[in-house]
């Protein structure tokens, strides 16, 4: 069965909201003959009144559990079979939560993981970060239901 965290849209309503105000002053001033700052507000407001509504809000996959393993596709780490995994745990970096991920052979997927995670293991060596760490915050599911899930499937009980 195929598991999915998505990562959750922003809320849009103050983006329109200024959008609409910057386009507003932007034509209010056109209209009184200031022509030059009402068009940049104008271009600024439609602007972001386009990347509000555009596909950078819409939920979109992250982490993904299915057959083949645990994939994570905001750093392109993965498919990590089931049977590479010993288990997963919760952990927070200030407020930001993490999911841990224990592997058998950290060598390996030390050797995969992208760059980003390298520098942050070597910022923080204190912390002991594995190399398999995946980033859970403003996901459809919480860091504790991923973590639930990479368990029971690390130990060959899928769940649902």
């Amino acid at each position: 069965m195929r598991v999915v965290a998505s990562h959750l849209p922003f809320h849009r309503l103050p983006w329109l909201v200024a959008a609409s105000l910057l386009m507003a002053g932007g034509l209010l001033l056109v209209a009184r003959g200031v022509a030059v700052p009402g068009w940049i507000l104008l271009v600024t407001g439609g602007g972001l009144m386009v990347l509000t509504a555009g596909p950078a809000y819409q939920s979109r996959e992250r982490i993904v559990l299915d057959d083949n393993g645990l994939t994570d596709l905001a750093t392109k780490l993965g498919p990590i079979p089931w049977a590479d995994i010993v288990r997963a745990e919760v952990m927070l970096v200030g407020k930001t939560p993490l999911v841990s991920v224990e592997v058998v052979n950290p060598a390996e997927w030390e050797a995969r993981a992208p760059d980003s995670l390298r520098k942050l293991r070597l910022l923080a060596p204190e912390m002991k970060l594995p190399p398999v760490l995946l980033f859970a915050p403003r996901l459809t599911l919480t860091p504790e239901e991923i973590v639930r899930q990479i368990n029971s499937r690390a130990q060959g009980t899928p769940q649902a």
